[in-house]
């Protein structure tokens, strides 16, 4: 999430089930800066507030590598303070600022932008082949974000579907058995009927995990708007989870309702004493 999306996501569960609260987190260069004790310290306090995952929204930004070719990552030390404190680590994959443009072509353009897209994630999840047999290894994130303007065609669903499909078989291969998770948002391009449509077409045509961000803070839907997407997400049970975000809320507070929160962003709102800004 770059630009207006980057204050856009926490994750909210729809399942009474006990379920895993996941902090998402962008690194930036300068969090290569953080020592080991604070890497220790900022893993006391996400249990304290009932976190005990941490998903990375990306490894590879732009030119920004967080793992490079040989398997060196500058975010060893998240993996090693979380493998030896009990957290868990989901991992994010490949993210450019161009995406939401390019994702406007038509489909045939879109087929081979897809396809570099998919090679380029795959090319990031390599990188962390080491890293999956860490007992903190749960899983992986991709990095791009499905809106209800871009994907509103039958011709365009089908091309994110089968693109999403095949990614999420050779991840499966690189980690069998782990969840490869997913968000999108609605802002109001389509009615929510067409929205959850298109949700409901991905979950049944391909094994991700969704997540829907629901545009609390953005402050671009219509509470009506917002309460009718919500409504179809949580009746979908657990394939598909509800986002929201955190930026003056505690955790405790997010703990209740109707749809239990269980992902939040971000670990930067969350401990920003630890984390600069770029």
């Amino acid at each position: 999430m770059v630009g207006r999306y980057t204050a856009m996501i926490a994750l909210l569960l729809c399942s009474i089930a006990v379920q895993a609260n996941v902090v998402i987190y962008q690194p930036l260069n300068s969090d290569s800066e953080l020592t080991k004790g604070q890497w220790q310290e900022i893993m006391l306090q996400l249990r304290e507030r009932q976190i005990d995952t941490i998903a990375l929204q990306w490894s590879q930004h732009e030119h920004s590598q967080f793992i490079d070719e040989d398997g060196r990552s500058r975010l060893q030390q998240l993996f090693h303070q979380a493998n030896a404190q009990g957290l868990k680590i989901v991992v994010g994959l490949y993210h450019e600022n161009s995406y939401y443009q390019r994702i406007q072509q038509q489909p045939r353009a879109l087929h081979f932008y897809l396809r570099g897209l998919y090679n380029r994630h795959l090319d990031v999840a390599r990188r962390w082949q080491a890293f999956t047999k860490l007992p903190a290894f749960a899983g992986w994130y991709i990095s791009d974000e499905i809106d209800d303007l871009n994907w509103q065609s039958h011709a365009k669903q089908q091309l994110l579907i089968d693109y999403l499909s095949a990614l999420n078989d050779q991840l499966a291969t690189l980690a069998p058995a782990k969840p490869v998770y997913i968000s999108s948002f609605y802002a109001g391009h389509s009615s929510p009927r067409q929205y959850a449509y298109l949700l409901e077409r991905l979950a049944q045509h391909t094994d991700l995990e969704l997540l829907w961000q629901d545009g609390v803070g953005t402050q671009v839907l219509s509470s009506d708007q917002r309460q009718a997407v919500q409504k179809y997400v949580c009746q979908k049970g657990s394939h598909i989870h509800v986002i929201a975000e955190i930026f003056n809320e505690s955790v405790e507070h997010r703990l209740s309702g109707e749809c239990r929160p269980s992902w939040f962003f971000s670990l930067r709102y969350m401990l920003p004493n630890y984390f600069a800004s770029e």
